[in-house]
Parts: C-alpha cells; structure tokens; sequence
C-alpha cells in the first residue's frame, strides 16, 4: 500500500491538470474527489481554477498527461463521453473506465481505476464536476499553478507536527514513501522504534499491517522499511507487585493488557495468598469487553477462556461466565471497582 497515495495523487492530477501545452485558452472550474478504500486517511476533495485550450475539454483524451497511461474504446452517445483506460507503471498494470456527461457549459463524470499497487489490491474511483467561468488564460502558466497546489495538498499530508503516535502510524503509508514524503521516513521510524518495544498499540499496528505484505513486498512493511526484527520486540517478562502498607488501605484491583498473537499462547498472571484464612479472588478475562474502550474489534480474542492453577494442578476453570452465577458475578465487578 505504500505507493497507493502517489498513485492517487499522480493519477488527479493527471486529470485535474491537463493540457501541459502553451496555448490560448479559458478558465474552468475543476472539483474532483477521489475515493480508495482502505486508506487511513481520506483524499479531500480539490477545486482547482483549470485552464484549458478552447474546444481541448470535449476530448476526454487532452486530459491525460500521464504518459504511463492509454485510453482506448472511446464512444459518444449523445452528450456523454465513454472510454476505457491501462495504465502500466513499472510492469503494475490497471485497468479502469470512465464517463463524461458535458451539458453546454458544465460537464461531471467519473473514472474508476483497479488493479495491483505494491502486491495489493488497488481500487480507485474519482468524481468531477467542471464548469466554465470563463476569461481567457495561457495553459503553461495554469499547469505551473496546479502543480502548485499539489504540492501543497502532499505537504498537509505528510505533515506530523502535534500528531499522536496513533495519528503517525496512520500516515505511515505516505511518511515511509520518501517520494511522497521526503525526509520523514527517518523520524517516522525513530518514534516506532522507540515506542514498539514499550506500546502495545504500536506492536498491534506494525503487526497488523506487516501481515499485509507477501513474497518481495515483504521488504516494503512498516518493519523492514524501519529495520525493526519483530522477534526481538517479544518475550516473556516477570513483573511483580506488592502490596505492603501498613495502614487501613489495601490493593484490591489489578488488570494487565498483553496480546496474544497466535492461537494456544497464554497470558499467566500470578497471585500470591499469605496466611491460612479463605480468600474470596475475583479472576477473569476480558476481550470483546475492551472494544467499549475504542480497542478495534480485530485486536481483541473472540472467546477467552480462563484456568486458575496451584503449581501444575487445576484448581478450576472458566468459560463463558455469564452462563453460571451471572448475578453474583455481576454484583461483584463495581465492588472491586471493575468495570
């Protein structure tokens, strides 16, 4: 998914700056949005004051300047325009077809692009509504304008000033693409390393992410890109807590968030009872729970279960609490202060 926001990008403004000629022309107001499931952030949509050779804007094919681009089948029936288009960017083939309905002084349309980019699946589709305004222009000079604007529209893109971890992990896409984004690659990958190590929201993401790469693209993940070995940012650790007051106070909750990656790992917790009297311990294990919290509903287990041991011996276990004691259970959360 790396190269999707060039694309993106690259592919409007190949239509919303067209006629990279010098020649006399008119001005036309452009407003295209585009539209590609699956990214983290959404393309806003653009509108651009266009000039365009007199009579070039009823030839769908003046507006591709993207030499890597063909367009063929192309029809007229009535005032609407119909074509198909190939696209070929370095043995990345798309394929797309588009329509143009023109009404004297306005014309709107769509263009849908499908195909590969970076071994995934690439699926584009972009809108645009023109109308003349009118006043005559020389094209060189507009071309210059737009390309302009692009530039700006990449920039608020890849900016990361007062962003969030979160927010950065969802522009990894445009900040690890240095032709995108040059020279936030490096910084990008500093925070991850940094933070992947101590954040189980970056581990989830880098994970959930790297998972979309196969064969050669696997080269292009969020870990291969920053030099991160997953392995090593995983393993078992040992933390202990004590309560040792001497007062009336005493420890009576204590929750811990791990991931578990792969089917039969285990979360192991301990609890150690002094004395000889009973102790009533409320022991459980929550999963779909932690999506009222904003976790996604991919990151959480579908069906925990839990064992409590003495040693290596089974004292009991659990599945699906509220099948049994619902009520006590259901009393006993707010009084331990979980939720």
């Amino acid at each position: 998914m790396n190269r999707h926001l060039k694309i993106a990008l690259l592919w409007a403004a190949a239509v919303a700056a067209p006629w990279a000629v010098a020649a006399p022309g008119e001005f036309w107001e452009m407003t295209t949005k585009s539209e590609m499931p699956g990214m983290p952030m959404a393309m806003p949509a653009q509108t651009m004051k266009v000039c365009v050779p007199k009579g070039a804007e009823r030839d769908p094919k003046n507006s591709m300047t993207d030499k890597s681009c063909v367009m063929s089948d192309m029809k007229t029936v009535g005032n609407k325009m119909m074509w198909k288009v190939q696209c070929n960017n370095k043995g990345e083939v798309m394929n797309g077809e588009g329509e143009m309905t023109a009404t004297g002084d306005a014309q709107e349309g769509t263009t849908r692009l499908q195909g590969s980019s970076g071994g995934h699946k690439f699926d584009m589709t972009m809108t645009y509504k023109n109308r003349r305004i009118g006043g005559a222009c020389d094209t060189e000079d507009a071309v210059k304008d737009v390309r302009a604007k692009m530039d700006a529209q990449k920039a608020v893109l890849c900016d990361t000033t007062g962003r969030t971890t979160e927010q950065m992990l969802g522009q990894s896409t445009y900040l690890l693409n240095e032709e995108v984004c040059p020279g936030k690659k490096q910084p990008f990958c500093e925070m991850v390393r940094r933070e992947i190590g101590r954040d189980s929201t970056v581990f989830a993401y880098v994970s959930r992410v790297d998972k979309n790469y196969q064969g050669k693209d696997r080269a292009k993940s969020t870990s291969n890109s920053c030099g991160i070995d997953m392995e090593a940012t995983t393993g078992d650790v040992l933390a202990e807590i004590y309560d040792v007051s001497r007062n009336l106070t005493r420890l009576t909750n204590l929750s811990t968030l791990a991931r578990i990656n792969n089917e039969g790992d285990l979360l192991i917790p301990g609890i150690v009872v002094a004395g000889t009297s009973p102790r009533t311990l409320l022991v459980r294990a929550v999963a779909q729970g932690l999506r009222d919290f904003g976790l996604p509903a991919d990151s959480v287990l579908g069906d925990p279960r839990v064992t409590v041991l003495e040693g290596t011996q089974t004292v009991d276990t659990n599945n699906n609490w509220g099948q049994t004691n619902a009520a006590v259970l259901t009393a006993a959360f707010p009084a331990v202060g979980a939720f």
